[in-house]
């Protein structure tokens, strides 16, 4: 069909001139189902953000608490140019639905296969060996290549509420207040890696003088503030240098018990059921899924092995029966450190 250019009224076509010129090429991925009641925090570019943490714990045994919490793990999906997120189910019997294995856990080891066969052959192009991991060329090859694949390994997150405490851009010390004199605020969903909250969160805790267990009904500076050579600054190494801080903040108790009556059905199960990430999926959704992701990266997967003589490709088709899977041995990246950030979470 012949597209039809559009035809305009003179006011339209004023407007036109002015409203295409703000235009922009970034799109936003909406994070969770209800944006205005339980909105998610984006993580600002070298920034400082002022936050209390909701008084909400749990019991994990006799002697210690824990903040309530929602701890998923996810696998990091790369589909087309866009970065997702996806709640494993590795593990989970039929009591709670599913009992079948992962089909992102399962299309990991294809994922390490690609990037294997893709490393060899770069190696071999070059004339190293791909073995030999110690030297600076291989090593930038494992890393591009390993960092490409679609699907990574599943990782925990925790995700929890916090209470955003509006300050003055140029000074975290200044709250802004509404005409009640009452701080301005807005609860919103946080999430962070587990190695984030260990070695920031943890570290803030232990470096207070009572040493709280958890975060619950304390105040804290989220600093993502760095310094950058070139005077430009981005999400991913702000994320990367955040601080967490406590801060205390007198007179503030009666605000905080209201604070913490406003969230108390900011559960873990309210995180599941409003925040995309959180979310567990159909079983055939997510067999589909993978299954579409990983199309490309099977047929890449032939294409090498025929080149190299492969007994596993027959006529352009994997032959039946045989698993493209990673060999025993091969170079696997242990950890996927050093890979760009993905969503908005605090990652290191």
């Amino acid at each position: 069909m012949k597209m039809r250019p559009k035809k305009f009224t003179e006011e339209q076509l004023k407007a036109l001139q002015v409203e295409s010129m703000a235009q922009t090429t970034e799109y936003t991925v909406e994070k969770t189902t209800d944006p205005e009641n339980f909105p998610v925090f984006e993580i600002p570019v070298n920034k400082k953000v002022l936050v209390y943490v909701p008084n909400h714990v749990v019991q994990l045994d006799d002697e210690m608490v824990g903040l309530r919490m929602d701890m998923p793990i996810i696998h990091t999906v790369k589909d087309g140019r866009a970065f997702r997120k996806i709640r494993c189910i590795k593990d989970l019997s039929e009591k709670t639905g599913y009992g079948i294995e992962c089909p992102f856990c399962s299309a990991v080891d294809d994922c390490y296969t690609l990037a294997n066969l893709q490393i060899n052959d770069a190696c071999n192009q070059r004339g190293l060996d791909p073995n030999n991991t110690s030297q600076e060329d291989v090593k930038e090859l494992r890393r591009k290549y390993f960092s490409a694949r679609p699907i990574k390994n599943g990782d925990r997150y925790f995700t929890f509420p916090i209470t955003v405490i509006e300050t003055d851009p140029k000074n975290i010390k200044k709250i802004i207040t509404d005409e009640n004199g009452m701080p301005v605020y807005r609860h919103m969903w946080y999430t962070c890696s587990e190695t984030t909250y260990t070695k920031k969160w943890e570290a803030a805790l232990e470096a207070m003088e009572d040493e709280p267990p958890t975060p619950a009904g304390r105040t804290f500076v989220l600093d993502y503030t760095y310094e950058s050579a070139t005077g430009e600054y981005n999400r991913m190494t702000s994320a990367k240098e955040l601080r967490v801080i406590a801060k205390k903040i007198a007179g503030s108790e009666g605000i905080f018990e209201k604070w913490d009556k406003e969230t108390e059905e900011w559960t873990p199960l309210k995180a599941q059921e409003t925040i995309y990430d959180n979310m567990y999926y159909e079983e055939e959704d997510l067999k589909e899924e993978a299954e579409r992701i990983m199309i490309p990266i099977k047929e890449n997967i032939v294409m090498y092995q025929m080149a190299e003589g492969s007994p596993a490709a027959i006529g352009g088709k994997a032959q039946a029966g045989i698993p493209l899977r990673a060999p025993a041995g091969s170079n696997m990246a242990a950890e996927d450190e050093g890979l760009p950030l993905v969503g908005q979470t605090d990652e290191d």
